[in-house]
């Protein structure tokens, strides 16, 4: 019976233990799912925005009057312009093998233009095309 009685003791203090043991875990998990959510919903806005900028610039208005316009030149006889204005930067990374090549695209909400910056340790010194739309 005293055997019992001390058992059953043992078993109510360190109850409390494993409980609390369970509810740290539980909030723990809570947390990190929290977080994961978080940083899922940051990755899925980016992307959102990133495909948005790049859709105005490749589908706008312009590009289809050009297409079907008749003058099918590829020389432009405009001149560039003495500066631009970016709104939007895209930073890409490329892995080729062991060569990691970064690229940035440079984009506006005007959709006039395009700017590529290619950044490569190969390379000496930085380039920027301007690509006018």
């Amino acid at each position: 019976m005293k055997k019992t009685i001390l058992f059953i003791l043992c078993m109510v203090c360190f109850s409390g233990f494993s409980h609390a043991q369970f509810l740290k875990k539980l909030a723990n998990k809570i947390e990190k799912a929290a977080e994961r959510t978080i940083e899922r919903k940051v990755e899925q806005k980016t992307q959102r925005e990133t495909e948005k900028a790049f859709d105005s610039t490749f589908n706008s208005k312009r590009n289809k009057k050009r297409k079907n316009s008749k003058n099918k030149s590829l020389i432009s006889n405009i001149e560039p312009a003495e500066s631009y204005r970016f709104n939007h930067k895209v930073e890409m990374q490329i892995k080729m093998n062991k060569d990691i090549i970064n690229l940035d695209y440079f984009l506006t909400q005007s959709d006039d233009f395009l700017g590529l910056q290619m950044n490569d340790e190969n390379i000496q010194g930085n380039f920027m095309n301007v690509l006018d739309l």
